[in-house]
């Protein structure tokens, strides 16, 4: 039987590490967040292929992340999984292949999920140096992701910035990862790149090999995942570029939610300015008009954590999978920024203007 807490799983909840525009560490030329976001993209496609109910979550910050698995996410239902990778100024030779697990300090069903899991990274070739810690011993002495979210969760750390961060290292993350997944859950664990070649339904396009669409895509190789992306296409893998898609398509979904909501708040601003305009023309200063509403209100609306948040990094690590329709959804996604951006600095605006128009009484 699998641990207590596993079940009654049945979705595992997949987030990248240092969203909202916090970059993580860096190294090697790239941002951990880029790399976690890159992994968590494998990850995703090797545990859909053995059949399990799989969810990336938008790039957000962690406050703004785990509020979103909170209102969204069920303990005993869903398993939470934030992908990182270590940092640390050392021998690259001595970091290789070595993984690390947080688990909830003192609670012993977590912990004995990711000691699980690391024995079975390390029989799969991960560094016998790989460890499974409580979140009390980080850095920090709690961890946010695994303390405050309200199911199951753990912080997985993907080897460090400073060694091999290629797509085939991704790969071979993402691969230890999902094993050791399927092996807690007690399920048996297939790879789709062992597979000779993807089968797919007979009405399913065929690709040539020697047709690279990526060509006429501009700067298509500067892509992170740009190679992932090729191999996809020459192998004719349609399920990995749909279920990419769906991805991608419920993230710019997030982000309209955003925008419609920042524009609800800014229209409400709005008629607040003019019912606080209205009684300013109306009183005089020795008989001000009751402003306690309007100004709870505006000390109560926290700017600073809005999630208008989409980083640099998630944007151009799902330009373009193969087909022109991933430059459609990156312009979705740019978009989407800019009009938030623009809402966010309206709406600071109309703030600034209210509370002027309050010191005026």
């Amino acid at each position: 039987m699998p641990n207590r807490y596993l079940t009654g799983i049945q979705k595992i909840v997949l987030q990248a590490g240092h969203g909202g525009g916090d970059p993580g560490a860096t190294g090697n030329s790239s941002t951990e967040n880029v790399e976690t976001n890159q992994i968590v993209a494998r990850l995703a496609r090797i545990l859909r292929f053995n059949n399990l109910n799989v969810v990336i979550d938008p790039d957000l910050s962690l406050a703004n992340a785990v509020s979103y698995v909170n209102r969204n996410y069920k303990f005993g239902q869903d398993w939470l999984l934030e992908i990182h990778k270590d940092s640390a100024a050392a021998d690259p030779n001595l970091l290789r292949n070595r993984m690390g697990i947080y688990y909830y300090g003192g609670d012993i069903d977590s912990q004995n999920i990711a000691q699980s899991m690391i024995q079975i990274m390390e029989s799969n070739g991960a560094s016998p140096a790989s460890w499974a810690n409580p979140d009390t011993v980080s850095r920090f002495g709690r961890l946010g992701w695994i303390r405050d979210t309200i199911p199951l969760a753990h912080l997985i750390e993907c080897g460090f910035m400073q060694d091999d961060i290629g797509d085939v290292a991704d790969e071979k993350y993402a691969k230890w990862v999902a094993q050791a997944i399927c092996g807690v859950l007690e399920k048996p664990f297939l790879y789709d790149l062992d597979q000779a070649k993807i089968v797919t339904p007979t009405n399913t396009p065929s690709i040539s090999s020697n047709n690279d669409p990526w060509k006429n895509i501009a700067n298509f190789d500067t892509l992170p995942n740009a190679s992932y992306y090729k191999d996809c296409y020459k192998n004719n893998d349609w399920g990995r570029i749909l279920t990419d898609i769906k991805d991608r398509d419920l993230e710019v979904d997030y982000w309209k939610a955003q925008e419609a909501q920042n524009n609800s708040r800014i229209t409400d601003l709005k008629n607040q300015i003019k019912d606080l305009q209205s009684k300013l023309q109306n009183s005089t200063p020795t008989s001000p008009s009751n402003t306690t509403d309007l100004v709870s209100y505006l000390s109560g609306y926290d700017y600073a954590n809005l999630p208008f948040d989409i980083t640099q990094a998630v944007t151009s690590n799902n330009l373009a999978f193969v087909l022109e329709r991933f430059k459609g959804i990156n312009s979705n996604y740019n978009n989407l920024y800019n009009t938030n951006q623009q809402l966010k600095s309206q709406a600071e605006l109309i703030r600034d203007k209210a509370q002027t128009l309050v010191s005026s009484f």
